[in-house]
């Protein structure tokens, strides 16, 4: 298992909290911009081919808003809960992810 992260769209606080997990977890952690994967948003919610689909429009829409002068307020701020809810779902799919063998221990 390996965690890729959209940097550019991943607030810092979301950074730290998935370097510790990985950290905790021995999952590696690697920051790109790539297509093709399952994606979990700061927010918590687990992006999925469907749900992709749906947010890509209504960016695209708001976008076309904006343009034509509509004031669409932007997104809402990023909050404590926020952090949390990224912070539990992030723990809930990693238990169900198989675990990287331990490394071995000098027991000598």
């Amino acid at each position: 298992m390996h965690i890729w992260v959209d940097a550019d769209a991943c607030p810092n606080v979301i950074k730290d909290i998935l370097f510790r997990a990985a950290e905790r977890t021995r999952v590696p952690v690697t920051l790109v911009l790539e297509k093709g994967a399952l994606a979990l948003n700061p927010r918590g919610e687990l992006y999925t081919a469907d749900t992709i689909a749906q947010r890509l429009t209504m960016r695209n829409f708001m976008d076309e808003l904006r343009g034509s002068g509509v004031d669409t307020g932007g997104p809402a701020g990023f909050h404590a809960r926020d952090r949390q809810a990224f912070g539990n779902a992030l723990d809930r799919w990693l238990a169900n992810q198989p675990r990287p063998p331990s490394p071995a221990r000098d027991t000598a």
